[in-house]
């Protein structure tokens, strides 16, 4: 699959660069499953808000670098 997008990073510098990812070059990791807790006391100026924190522990990192391509180009005239 690919991605058009015209928002591309670095265009102000004129060095473009393209990702192309293949099967398993990058993967999710769950730390920690989600947590919802609530405070013990209610906020406010007339304590009637009830504060929810939500907590998880997610990354993404490189697992296969292999599988990584990254295409790099310029739009200087030569």
């Amino acid at each position: 699959m690919f991605v058009i997008n015209n928002e591309v990073a670095g265009a102000g510098t004129g060095t473009l660069s393209s990702y192309f990812l293949g099967a398993g070059g990058v993967g999710r990791a769950l730390g920690r499953d989600v947590m919802v807790k609530a405070n013990d006391t209610l906020a406010g100026n007339q304590e009637n808000l009830l504060t929810i924190h939500w907590n998880m522990l997610i990354g993404y990192a490189v697992i296969r670098r292999e599988a990584i391509r990254i295409v790099e180009s310029s739009n200087a005239i030569r």
